[in-house]
């Protein structure tokens, strides 16, 4: 009987975790595979998700164009994307690993702590960081 209501308890988090990224990919107008966001002075920023059974993966997050760094476009997009998270209880995951030297290691992991994420492991040499929902009342438990 126990592995019966084991396996209705992941069902149901399975759907409403299909369902919460299906909503929040709609409402930051993100398209598989990578969605390009596009800013003025022809600036991009190239987003990269993932569904993943805890929630979703963010595997790239970049700025493109010339002297387009650091004017706020990747932190608008980031902001739009856990805004989207904490409305749909749902996780985010990323590897902080700066893929040039546009910005070094500290500083990009900096960055990702202003929007909440934090150490996954405490061995903080792996890079891997999450993002738990911001939402009021959210327990960070699938639904019964």
């Amino acid at each position: 009987m126990e592995a019966n209501k084991m396996k209705l308890l992941l069902e149901n988090w399975r759907k409403y975790l299909k369902e919460g990224v299906e909503d929040l990919y709609g409402e930051i107008g993100y398209s598989s595979p990578e969605t390009l966001y596009d800013f003025e002075g022809g600036c991009k920023v190239k987003v990269v998700l993932a569904t993943i059974p805890d929630g979703i993966e963010l595997n790239l997050i970049e700025v493109i164009g010339e002297n387009c760094m650091r004017k706020g476009h990747a932190t608008a997009i980031m902001e739009r994307i856990t805004d989207a998270a904490d409305k749909y209880n749902i996780r985010i995951f990323l590897g902080a690993t700066p893929l040039d030297k546009k910005i070094d290691r500290e500083d990009l992991v900096s960055w990702y702590e202003k929007f909440g994420f934090e150490a996954e492991h405490d061995d903080y040499e792996t890079n891997e960081m999450v993002r738990f929902p911001k939402k009021s009342g959210a327990t960070n438990e699938a639904p019964t």
